[in-house]
């Protein structure tokens, strides 16, 4: 699994900037809780083919209040969710109270942490040592996250002292390749109080489950291996974990790094969600990071059973409304407790594992392509029609198709819109992430 790296501080010491520089935040997968006490931000990065998570957090501002009071809630779980911590201090302006009581509490956190003193541009690099020292925590990276001055020899550190397995640079080079040992890994994700624990007992016999602690995630995920109708199952349980700590029910409240992790383990994504409430930023979120993961997924909308007709009917065209990204997502309405239709299911399962693995010919997708331009031609571009002239399948799990033509660079969403959901409707790939990438041919008479 990546790492998770979570940035805390005081205000204004740059961790946002650190932040921009370590995502590039176009590229980052961001998650804003606004109304929070404070909020935190989520985003991915890569540098030197390692990849990370790192989590933005409110500036700590209050020196009379503890760490872990409910004021600093959103740091708190932000270190609660992360491997690896970097604590911030300002180079220029120094070191106060407040940084002494953060030192303290990481010391007690028994986790990575490292002390980095940012906005060393203009400094006297002897003279910032010697007063962060004075924090009992160990010699601080000198670093200027608005220049870029140490960052690569940071994460260079980081990933030199603590080990990770990271296979996203594999996963990169083939996506035809999977961990496929014969059973089909399904995460049951969604936010607390929507009926994960209860739709658990319908799924596996817990009486007769091994559980297996499998560690390297912040949180660990619990793998339940069952069958069903003699075919192999692994569920990824992050319902199950409980903790006896009220900061830990502030994380089960607000973590989807538990739910990208599983997310990104499973082979299929339950998501289960409150028929009898409304669909949230937090929903949409996980539902967009399924979908970016390439991973198929079944909504569940439960509690169905209590909503009379025309609340039946308004959540519908709400969740379809808010669901504008996924015209093919599949939607089961189920009772957790009531009507739970098992077999249906499994069923929608086990097809979407062998979807999502499919092989389509070359031909079959020439013939698909000429059908879809035909049917709706691509726009014109500079006064010429933008041309698509062949496809075929460059991967699986989840289909990838690559199409060939002229200009293709000018085609509008709407038009890869188009061809997304025509390529799904008539393979029948309902619930398949399928992706589509379009490929310029190259012109020889160009480089002359």
């Amino acid at each position: 699994m990546k790492p998770i790296i979570a940035l805390i501080g005081q205000q204004n010491v740059g961790k946002s900037t650190l932040y921009n520089r370590l995502t590039k935040t176009s590229d980052a997968i961001v998650a804003n809780y606004a109304g929070l006490t404070r909020d935190r931000q989520y985003g991915d990065g890569k540098i030197g083919g390692k990849s990370y998570t790192i989590i933005d957090t409110g500036g700590i501002i209050d020196e009379s209040e503890p760490l872990n009071n409910q004021t600093q809630i959103q740091t708190q779980i932000a270190i609660e969710e992360a491997d690896i911590i970097f604590f911030m201090v300002d180079a220029k302006i120094g070191i106060n109270q407040l940084d002494f009581n953060i030192a303290e509490s990481l010391r007690k956190n028994a986790k990575n942490f490292y002390l980095l003193a940012n906005k060393i541009d203009g400094t006297n690099q002897d003279e910032v040592n010697a007063i962060c020292l004075e924090l009992g925590i160990g010699e601080p990276l000198l670093i200027s996250a608005a220049g870029g001055r140490g960052i690569k020899q940071l994460m260079d550190k980081v990933f030199k002292d603590v080990d990770f397995n990271d296979k996203d640079k594999d996963k990169d080079k083939d996506t035809n390749k999977d961990d496929d040992d014969g059973s089909i890994k399904i995460s049951l994700v969604g936010k607390p109080n929507v009926g994960k624990s209860t739709l658990l007992n319908h799924i596996i016999d817990k009486k007769r489950c091994i559980t297996l602690n499998k560690p390297g995630t912040t949180i660990d995920s619990i793998f339940v291996p069952f069958t069903y109708k003699q075919q192999e199952y692994t569920l990824i349980d992050t319902a199950g974990l409980r903790k006896k700590r009220k900061i830990y029910n502030e994380i089960e409240k607000y973590s989807i790094i538990k739910s990208y992790q599983a997310i990104e383990k499973s082979d299929v994504v339950l998501f289960l969600t409150d028929a009898s409430d409304n669909i949230s930023v937090q929903d949409l979120h996980i539902l967009s990071h399924i979908r970016t993961c390439g991973k198929p997924s079944i909504i569940l909308a439960n509690k169905w059973d209590k909503l009379n007709h025309n609340q039946k009917l308004k959540y519908t065209q709400e969740l379809t409304r808010r669901l504008s990204f996924d015209n093919f997502a599949i939607i089961e309405n189920i009772s957790a407790i009531n009507d739970f239709p098992k077999t249906k299911i499994f069923k929608q399962i086990k097809q979407l594992w062998h979807q999502t693995r499919i092989k389509i010919s070359t031909p079959v997708l020439n013939t698909l392509l000429k059908q879809a331009t035909t049917a709706h031609q691509p726009p014109k571009s500079s006064n010429r029609r933008i041309k698509l002239k062949y496809a075929h399948q460059g991967g699986s799990n989840p289909p990838l198709i690559i199409i060939h033509g002229t200009k293709t660079k000018k085609l509008p969403p709407s038009y890869h819109n188009y061809l997304n959901n025509f390529f799904i409707k008539t393979l029948k790939l309902k619930g398949i992430p399928l992706k589509i990438i379009c490929k310029d041919n190259e012109n020889p008479y160009d480089k002359k």
